[in-house]
């Protein structure tokens, strides 16, 4: 059967104690039915994966709690994520504990902001949940800023016939499985299938495939997702977000776009996306100011309004709500920094940048 979950009132204790049961069943049911489920590596102890010196315990989140909860912050903060490659999972921990720790896992991104949706269902529900752990995991994901020398950043709408988040603009990105290797290579490998554009290391740089294209890859951005956020989750995501700063300008790039999952594929200015997430729809609506737009082997351009505010916006587009808060933060926070040198002037099209 299929069941709505609504916020139960905080006065009917009596009530939430009964809903609370009937959501518990309904939990275990889901978390524990399949028995043939995936064990993640039977001689492996989950709870050995990473054990501190100082005895904190850095574990995967069992799906359905809320990460941020699980290390008891409240807002978004930086944190220390740690992946494991054998498994393919992920945990965080704060960095004042990994600092007093003797750690050394397969990848460690130290300092990197920690975020969630602002209606996570898991911190929503999570009186709802079992105390017990599970075992089913938070999966991992990656996602990639790609900014050229001119400020332009790459982003792809999601095809329409997708289950999920259809028309929503997202950054290009998947998931990560099992028996990948690092979190990068699934970043590269996601950009290349998704755009076309084929990023290769030579030595210890990366390049562009066919040019002289350097890139410099950096995390930057961490967000927990779980969906659907109106009911209990069935499927939770830790997401890595990269930042590929490319080292020239994005019109010596062809793009090759794989039309089962990416409809359209756009390169636009970030401070004129930035912009647009203040403006009002209806002035939005009436703007001439469209995105230079690539879709396959032609090119175009799209209104600006479908790239405002979080998805779904008034038009059913948007931006997915991780990307958005990513690329707020990629911008407030270093973006900025490093521009401090840049002359910000006004065009006729957008609020450009110009380096001098």
């Amino acid at each position: 059967f299929f069941l709505m979950i609504r916020r139960p009132p905080r006065s009917t204790q009596s009530r939430s104690s009964a809903a609370s049961d009937v959501y518990k069943r309904q939990y275990q049911r889901r978390v524990h039915g399949d028995q043939n489920m995936d064990k993640l590596a039977s001689s492996v102890k989950l709870v050995e994966v990473a054990k501190m010196a100082a005895g904190v315990l850095a574990k995967p989140v069992n799906l359905g709690k809320c990460l941020l909860q699980e290390l008891q912050i409240t807002k978004p903060e930086k944190v220390t994520f740690i992946f494991n490659q054998q498994l393919a999972i992920g945990c965080a921990m704060k960095n004042e504990d990994f600092k007093r720790s003797n750690f050394v896992g397969d990848e460690v991104i130290q300092n990197i902001m920690l975020d969630h949706s602002d209606d996570c269902p898991c911190f929503k529900y999570s009186q709802y949940f079992a105390c017990e752990e599970t075992n089913q995991y938070c999966k991992l994901a990656c996602c990639a800023l790609i900014m050229d020398t001119t400020h332009h950043v790459l982003l792809t709408k999601r095809a329409s016939t997708l289950r999920t988040y259809p028309k929503a603009w997202v950054l290009p990105g998947g998931k990560l499985e099992k028996g990948n290797n690092m979190i990068e290579d699934c970043l590269l490998r996601e950009v290349e299938e998704e755009v076309g554009i084929r990023i290769i290391k030579v030595g210890s740089q990366y390049y562009v495939q066919g040019t002289n294209i350097e890139c410099f890859i950096t995390p930057f951005f961490l967000y927990e997702s779980a969906y659907p956020i109106d009911q209990l989750p069935k499927s939770q995501i830790v997401c890595v977000f990269y930042s590929i700063q490319l080292s020239d300008d994005f019109t010596k790039i062809k793009l090759q776009i794989d039309e089962s999952e990416v409809e359209q594929a756009v390169w636009i200015y970030l401070n004129q996306l930035i912009k647009a997430q203040t403006e009002s729809f209806d002035k939005l609506a009436n703007s001439q100011i469209q995105a230079s737009c690539y879709v396959g082997e032609s090119s175009g351009n799209i209104p600006l309004i479908c790239l405002r505010g979080k998805y779904p916006n008034e038009i059913n587009e948007g931006l997915a709500e991780g990307q958005y808060k990513a690329l707020q933060y990629f911008y407030s926070s270093l973006y900025k920094s490093q521009t401090k040198n840049c002359l910000l002037y006004t065009s006729d099209a957008a609020d450009d940048l110009l380096c001098v």
